[in-house]
């Protein structure tokens, strides 16, 4: 994935400027790559795009949301692994109370949001214009900007290019109905597709001094017996394998994720 050397390598990974400009390396690398695929002369655009729109959402959650920096490293890893083999199939959101809350709540507003794309385009025989309606909405004062912007980016995301299939990744999801020795769990990604119920897989990053305290083993492995219990695929990567090759722990897992379409 990279010319540089390991520690290079993570240096980039945990510095914001240097990361993005890697990143959008290797986003016109596979937009290139796709475009050579696709019978649209105008797709590699289209993608570029998106995956631009895309990278500075998720950096501004990783950067601001992971709390490790061996987290930094293995999520920043993952996201390159998906702009290089899958484009446009990991959106980053940002940390919340209550994950299965907020996921519950965005599949209602995407419901509501595909009933309103039904009625613009029975009445207009298409979705063709749907962005400049949109936007002279907001000129005519029927919206507030907030929800101009949400409706425009989801427009963007989930009606053109398709991430309602896509892996969405929750840095830092609360659970607050998963409990263990009375306390909510708390684990460090979650991850779900807005249109498969059935994906809901926790990864965790262990620290270097996991295997050194014998409470905390034992206490995460009640921690993984639970979250399964309710419903959860568990995974665990060591803070010693994402630090010692970080490119090979990220595409572990993405192919990992792969899979599991």
């Amino acid at each position: 994935m990279s010319s540089y050397p390991t520690d290079k390598f993570r240096e980039i990974l945990l510095d914001r400027q240097r990361f993005e400009e890697l990143a959008r390396s290797f986003i016109k690398e596979s937009s290139d790559v796709h475009a050579s695929e696709s019978d649209d002369p105008k797709f590699g655009e289209y993608l570029k795009v998106g995956l631009d729109l895309l990278l500075k959402e998720n950096l501004e959650f990783v950067f601001k949301f992971t709390e490790s920096p061996i987290e930094t490293i293995f999520v920043n890893s993952l996201v390159l692994a998906f702009i290089k083999g899958d484009p446009l199939n990991l959106v980053v959101q940002h940390s919340v109370k209550n994950a299965p809350g907020q996921i519950e709540a965005f599949r209602k507003r995407r419901a509501n949001f595909k009933e309103f794309i039904t009625w613009y385009e029975t009445k207009n025989g298409s979705i063709a214009g749907v962005d400049e309606y949109l936007h002279q909405e907001l000129a005519r004062g029927k919206m507030e900007a907030g929800e101009h912007h949400y409706l425009w980016r989801h427009l963007i995301f989930y009606e053109w290019f398709g991430l309602e299939d896509r892996f969405h990744m929750i840095l830092q999801p609360g659970l607050p109905n998963v409990r263990v020795e009375g306390r909510a769990v708390r684990p460090d990604l979650l991850f779900w597709i807005p249109s498969d119920e059935s994906i809901k897989i926790i990864v965790e990053c262990d620290g270097f001094q996991y295997h050194k305290e014998k409470a905390a083993f034992v206490h995460d492995r009640k921690r993984d017996r639970v979250l399964k219990a309710s419903g959860y695929e568990v995974l665990r990567y060591s803070g010693t394998e994402i630090y010692a090759d970080p490119i090979a722990a990220g595409a572990d897992l993405a192919e990992y994720l792969w899979s599991k379409e």
